[in-house]
């Protein structure tokens, strides 16, 4: 009897250390790896050998699943990085050659006339924009710096149309730590320079942004002849805008820069009502 217990007694003790090696141990080490993998380390691999054909699999499974969990990853990040170069190459397609040369010749004519302080003037206003254009970096920026640079804008259009062009501007103070992309209110400003033009050749342009909630509503107006009811269709569901058989991307690419930067939180809206009517919601960021 004592020698059945002893012989009990060692088999009792080779089977326990039989299964911490072959399985307690395996899948410690997989949990191991597991929290590896949630700390962020895709490099995490099981090299672990096993004589248990189930362990086995489940390491290679294990090792598959996180070659393409980084792989997933890779290719996430190199795609969200080319649609930043996009959104790059569109910011740098913002300069409008006839923009520069019908401003370079108002200079010319400024000067023949003998307006050099009104020439002057100007020339510092085409500084001030194209600097804005080559520096603005890619990130948030402050209202404050996108209404400065949608301002001096319209000022040197003004310049050229003394007569014809008239604007107000009205930011809450509520709204001064709003952040939006750059240059996302200069689509709608060239736009109503473009089409926003009453019978008379005039052009009326108002923007203002007030606190609501918890977002900036940024509103911009112009007193012309409003959206065509296709166009505004299509500004409302988003799509790229067709007119006249040319597509117009400017309005397009707002809208998904706004989802770039603020994913559902943000959104645009467009009607008529005396005139074409932009309405941006931007939600409140911390700088």
């Amino acid at each position: 009897m004592l020698l059945l217990a002893v012989i009990i007694g060692a088999a009792l003790i080779m089977l326990s250390v039989y299964i911490e090696w072959a399985l307690y141990r395996p899948i410690r080490n997989l949990v191991t790896k597991m929290v590896e993998i949630s700390e962020g380390n895709f490099e995490a691999q099981i090299t672990d050998m096993t004589n248990l054909r189930e362990i086995r699999i489940l390491n290679r499974t294990f090792n598959t699943m996180v070659e393409e969990i980084k792989h997933l990853k890779i290719t996430v990040y190199e795609d969200a990085l080319r649609e930043q170069k996009t959104k790059l190459a569109w910011l740098q397609m913002q300069i409008r050659p006839h923009f520069l040369v019908n401003a370079l010749n108002t200079v010319y004519s400024m000067i023949n006339m003998n307006r050099a302080q009104n020439a002057m003037d100007m020339c510092i206003y085409l500084s001030r924009y194209f600097q804005f254009l080559y520096n603005r970096p890619t990130e948030l920026i402050l209202i404050s710096e996108e209404i400065e640079h949608v301002t001096t804008y319209m000022k040197i259009q003004q310049m050229r149309r003394p007569t014809a062009v008239f604007y107000d501007v009205d930011i809450d103070k509520d709204c001064n730590l709003c952040l939006l992309p750059p240059l996302l209110l200069q689509t709608f400003v060239e736009n109503s320079f473009k089409y926003g033009c009453d019978p008379a050749g005039k052009l009326y342009v108002s923007i203002k942004a007030r606190r609501e909630g918890i977002h900036t509503v940024i509103t911009i107006f112009d007193h012309g002849p409003g959206f065509l009811p296709d166009i505004l269709e299509q500004i409302n569901r988003q799509k790229t805008i067709i007119n006249n058989g040319r597509e117009c991307v400017g309005i397009a690419n707002v809208c998904e820069r706004l989802k770039l930067f603020f994913k559902d939180r943000a959104r645009m809206i467009a009607y008529n009502d005396e005139g074409a009517v932009i309405k941006i919601y931007i939600p409140m960021e911390e700088r």
